[in-house]
């Protein structure tokens, strides 16, 4: 079935693409494990439930369709809740890097016109224990087709906001599962930020609308958790590659891992040798 989100100002209903294409999953295979931390899983009924728990504060808290709500939440199933609870509510979420502080995290909000910022550990599923505030005194802006706001890095200057439709995201999700050839049983080990472009199209949107499951290492290794996991593609980034390559004895390359996807800046052609020659890939 179709979930519609109703416009509390217009009564119209609005279908969101993002959320058809969870609740069809969810329908299908409701206690299917989406996300790990190599020792439990938790499932999209799971996800599901902590996504109306939040959506509930929200409204609560005054967000209404088209408005922002400022996303702080760490790498879980609690970011994959974030994300469903802001698009229930017909809102928009921007996506802040949980690792910055509050004040940072409350001036970028405000920048930007949010009504609210949401902040929460990305494994803590009960909605109670968010960190939800509304913002005093802001301009809040009001969007339409709209799904995200994308920070750019600020590497090259101040960080911007990138406004992204639910159908460019899935687009883009799905244009990555083609070209890398990866479907609804892979499993991804994920150390990127799922707050960051490349971590929420190749790693957020598929466990959401596709079915793919994330491996999000918090108390062992990555590699370990991958292994302990069954993890079959890693999306990473060069640098990240060089870390691995560094200690004497490298860590055993889990047996199921058959892919590293990375981006973000050229792959040297030494440290792509240097990983062929000790992993085999």
């Amino acid at each position: 079935m179709p979930t519609e989100q109703h416009d509390l100002e217009s009564g119209n209903a609005v279908h969101h693409p993002a959320l058809d294409a969870f609740a069809a999953l969810l329908q299908e295979a409701p206690d299917a494990g989406v996300v790990t931390d190599g020792d439990r899983w938790l499932s999209r009924r799971q996800i599901d439930a902590a996504a109306g728990d939040v959506a509930d504060r929200l409204h609560a808290a005054g967000l209404q369709p088209g408005a922002l709500a400022a996303i702080a939440v760490g790498n879980g199933p609690a970011f994959l809740a974030a994300l469903l609870a802001v698009w229930r509510r017909g809102a928009v979420a921007i996506l802040i890097d949980a690792a910055i502080t509050a004040p940072e995290r409350n001036r970028v909000a405000t920048t930007l016109g949010a009504h609210c910022t949401v902040a929460a550990d990305g494994f803590q599923l009960d909605a109670a224990a968010w960190d939800i505030e509304a913002i005093t005194g802001a301009a809040c802006e009001r969007l339409t087709d709209a799904a995200v706001i994308k920070m750019t890095s600020g590497s090259s200057g101040t960080p911007r906001g990138i406004v992204v439709s639910a159908q460019a995201l899935l687009a883009d999700a799905r244009a990555l599962a083609s070209g890398f050839g990866f479907d609804a049983n892979d499993r991804f080990l994920c150390t990127l930020p799922l707050s960051h472009s490349y971590g929420l199209s190749v790693l957020a949107l598929p466990a959401l609308t596709m079915g793919t499951a994330l491996i999000v290492p918090r108390q062992q290794l990555p590699l370990a958790a991958a292994a302990a996991g069954g993890a079959t593609i890693f999306p990473t980034v060069p640098s990240y590659l060089r870390a691995l390559l560094k200690p004497t004895t490298p860590a055993p390359w889990p047996p199921l891992l058959r892919q590293v996807i990375t981006a973000g800046e050229m792959l040297p052609p030494a440290v792509a040798a240097d990983f062929e020659r000790v992993y085999g890939l």
